[in-house]
C-alpha cells in the first residue's frame, strides 16, 4: 500500500476494494488560526486549547455570542471569542 506525506494510505485507480481514502484541505495551524476573523469550535477550541463541546456550550448558554443553524454552532467571530475569554479570567 502507498502511503503520502502525512503516512494515510492512498489507493490507486486498479485497486479492487470499496474503502476509499478522502483527503481533506490542510487544517489551518496555530499561526493562521491566530489571523483569521471568525471561528467554527473546533478552531476555537484548538486556538484556546479547550474542548469543542466547552465552546459550543458557553454558546449555547449565551456566555459567547455564535452564529447558531439548526441546532448547530457555525462561526464565532474573533472579537466575541476574545470578548468572551477576557470574561473567563
Amino acid at each position: 500500500m502507498l502511503m503520502n506525506n502525512e503516512n494515510l494510505p492512498v489507493l490507486r485507480e486498479d485497486d479492487n476494494t470499496s474503502l476509499k481514502v478522502v483527503q481533506h484541505s490542510a487544517h489551518p495551524n496555530y499561526q493562521e488560526l491566530l489571523k483569521m476573523d471568525s471561528y467554527t469550535p473546533q478552531e476555537a477550541a484548538e486556538l484556546l486549547l479547550l474542548s469543542p463541546d466547552q465552546i459550543r456550550q458557553a454558546v449555547f448558554a449565551r456566555e459567547l455570542k455564535g452564529t447558531i443553524v439548526d441546532h448547530n454552532v457555525i462561526r464565532i467571530s474573533r472579537v466575541n471569542l476574545l470578548e468572551w475569554l477576557s470574561k473567563r479570567k
